[in-house]
């Protein structure tokens, strides 16, 4: 049995970002939209890129 969150990680990997996206979807928000301004730029929880996916074994 592996986590699904560490350094070390076997199998099923997560990122701390797939992680915020999944609990701001349990919370209804959309994380892609979420943006906060912050020093001129809209900045957003998960970072610029579109790289976080939905924990499916979280949701179930």
């Amino acid at each position: 049995m592996a986590a699904e969150l560490g350094y070390f990680v076997t199998e099923k990997k997560a990122s701390v970002r797939d992680l915020q996206s999944t609990i701001l979807h349990l919370t209804g928000l959309d994380a892609r939209q979420l943006k906060v301004p912050y020093q001129g730029l809209d900045q957003r929880l998960i970072g610029p890129a579109d790289e976080d996916h939905l924990l499916e074994g979280v949701l179930a």
